[in-house]
């Protein structure tokens, strides 16, 4: 069959240059490019299965496209091919692909669930028998690559055929250089559809080495502190002003606040991803620690990979000073780093330094050269930090390497992808078992694991938990994570006093992190501590404004105002919630947070409206079905009766 390049044979390639250039029949017409999400995982994990739910969708693929009036082109091994005469059809024919597979995944087990990414060209192409090529074909399967599973991503060419014709939204992702592709092609990702909804904004694959270290993010985290500092109290003490709303969506802190965006890598290979994204979670983290600074959190600066970024706008949406943009590029044994410090309100370059260094016994010169940067930060910051911006969390390349791994793996919340971080966590401690962090994020997962019911032994897999997280602390007595990781463990074990302990400390050490404070906001509401906790979602949602679970915290936030009996403020909320809902489960839980308020408020007609629209969601909805959601649980009883109480008020039977 040949090696695969864009997702199709290189045999079809050579038989392109076959082609008599005087018999070239060309053609305009629309290409979609579809392929699965992680397929040669799922093929690890399940050959049959993966093989079955393959042959299942693409058949409903052929099908919807025959619908639209589209041909498939080839469709070997998880790709697929189709050419369309109206792009219009395309877009269309792609949506209600998306929409049909989420449907199946929906009612799917774990295992059974495949998502594709699509992506959508109108261009030019050679045709040849029933085959077709070219730069046409080329730039499609470009789009696709850019997708996340479940979205669709078409070309600047397409879009202007689809802009005013279809009821769809679309998110201008500005200009990609890709690959084999002379000029940069503009790129759009449709909205507006179970699929796309679900998803972040595409990742642009680009990557950086596998042997990177942490010294190169120690060596920025203090070079970009002593610019935000320094910048800050030199020129814009006292803070900056803003004049009017339409400036920042919120208003600036009282202290120098700082965006790092994700770091752009410059390296070719592409299986590394995780490693550009691992720098830039890292510098971020070691930012935050500072408790002179404000971060915006990772969840909302990784809302701009791979677009187009304006700094200006960055600032206003995500209300802060400064932004810290960078890029990575690996040449054999040498790395280097590119980063600049912006200012955020005049786009203007405060700062910008570049780092060469070899990866050979990098962490040599770790402590010398972080020490020398702590050393020329303000005085306040200098002696809060300095003895901790030299510690190492390993000496251990592969150690690192293989926790970056795990953490990125980790956040994908599946039984499958929590036991392979726990494998990877294993693996970095077998090669280094004096390195805190894999021991907080395998209690974490195995906590994860007890909550969803995936574990064998849950008993055994919580005392695991509780062991690794206390594992993390003691190897490392200032790691926020660890902290963290033990007060979600205990959390699901009812222990209140020391859960919300731990978590408290956690966010002392880290009070930037947007996850502990997000933690410690449910774990107060969940031991009906909630004027405790209303302060910490608020303060989240702060942190980080363009979170992908945005809906999440707001839900919670309206759902703390609900125990505090405000019943106006957790219906707007609820409506603050509205305009950040991505998916049917989060639908259903706005309208069943609107109908216990609207029943508790005594307005009968507007509660049961929402119940039903809640069913249409899910029918499945009952009184038991919620009543099951508390079994095992160690949530505070009376937060089960007044909801339950108000459901029931509201009609739900």
């Amino acid at each position: 069959m040949g090696f695969f390049v864009l997702g199709y044979p290189t045999k079809n390639l050579v038989e392109m240059d076959q082609i008599d250039a005087n018999n070239v029949k060309r053609k305009l017409t629309a290409i979609l490019s579809a392929d699965v999400e992680g397929y040669s995982r799922l093929m690890g994990e399940d050959e049959i299965a993966t093989i079955r739910t393959l042959k299942n969708f693409k058949e409903i693929m052929a099908t919807l496209i025959q619908q639209y009036r589209g041909r498939v082109v080839d469709a070997p091994g998880d790709n697929l091919l189709a050419e369309f005469a109206s792009v219009v059809d395309a877009v269309q024919c792609a949506v209600e692909i998306q929409r049909e597979i989420a449907e199946c995944n929906e009612e799917s087990s774990q295992e059974c669930k495949m998502n594709f990414r699509i992506g959508i060209n109108l261009g030019d192409v050679v045709e040849e028998e029933d085959r077709i090529y070219g730069d046409g074909v080329n730039i499609a399967a470009r789009m696709e690559s850019l997708c996340e599973g479940g979205g669709v991503c078409i070309s600047g060419t397409a879009f202007e055929h689809v802009e005013n014709k279809l009821d769809l939204e679309f998110e201008d992702l500005g200009e990609h250089e890709v690959k084999n592709i002379t000029k940069p092609v503009r790129v759009y990702r449709v909205l507006s559809y179970p699929g796309a909804a679900a998803h972040r904004v595409i990742k642009a694959k680009k990557t950086i080495t596998k042997k990177w270290s942490k010294t190169l993010v120690a060596v920025v985290s203090a070079f970009v502190v002593f610019g935000v500092v320094a910048v800050w109290y030199f020129y814009f003490r006292p803070p900056i002003e803003v004049s009017s709303a339409e400036k920042t969506v919120f208003p600036l802190p009282d202290k120098p606040s700082i965006a790092v965006l994700p770091f752009e890598n410059l390296s070719d290979d592409p299986k590394q991803e995780y490693f550009a994204d691992g720098l830039t979670e890292d510098l971020i983290i070691n930012l935050s620690l500072y408790r002179e600074l404000f971060v915006i959190s990772r969840n909302s600066s990784f809302t701009y990979k791979g677009t187009a970024v304006d700094v200006k706008r960055v600032g206003r949406e995500l209300g802060v000073a400064f932004v810290v943009e960078g890029s990575v590029r690996r040449e054999n044994d040498q790395v280097r780093v590119n980063t600049q410090l912006i200012d955020a309100q005049t786009g203007s370059n405060v700062w910008a330094d570049r780092f060469d260094r070899e990866l050979t016994g990098i962490f040599a010169v770790q402590d010398e050269i972080t020490r020398a940067i702590a050393g020329r930060l303000a005085p306040e910051v200098a002696k809060a930090r300095i003895e901790g911006a030299k510690d190492k969390p390993t000496d251990d390349l592969e150690a690192w390497d293989l926790y970056l791994r795990a953490r990125d793996t980790q956040s994908n919340y599946t039984r499958n992808m929590q036991e392979e971080a726990i494998r990877l966590g294993g693996l970095s401690i077998a090669r280094d078992p004096g390195f805190a962090a894999p021991y907080g994020l395998i209690a974490r997962a195995k906590g994860t694991q007890f909550f969803y019911r995936w574990a064998d032994d849950p008993e055994r897999t919580l005392a695991d938990a509780i062991e690794h997280a206390q594992s993390a602390i003691r190897l490392s007595g200032n790691d926020p994570a660890g902290y963290a990781a033990l007060g979600y463990v205990y959390r699901l074990t009812g222990d209140e006093t020391r859960s919300i302990a731990n978590l408290e400390r956690a966010a002392e050490l880290n009070p930037n992190d947007a996850n502990i404070r997000l933690e410690l906001a449910h774990t107060l509401d969940w031991f009906r501590q909630q004027e405790r906790a209303l302060p910490e979602i608020l303060e989240a949602i702060r942190l980080s404004p363009r979170d992908p679970r945005l809906q999440m915290m707001l839900f919670y936030k309206s759902h703390i105002l609900f125990h505090l009996r405000d019943f106006e403020a957790s219906l707007a909320a609820a409506k603050e919630m509205s305009s950040a809902m991505k998916t049917p489960t989060w639908r259903t839980w706005y309208h069943l947070i609107r109908a216990a308020n609207f029943a508790q408020l005594g307005r009968s007609s507007e509660a049961k409206a929402e119940i039903e629209s809640a069913l249409t969601l899910n029918p499945k909805l009952s009184l038991a079905s919620m009543r099951r959601r508390f079994e095992g649980s160690k949530n505070h009883p009376e937060n089960r009766r007044i909801w339950l109480d108000s459901l029931r008020k509201a009609g739900l039977k």
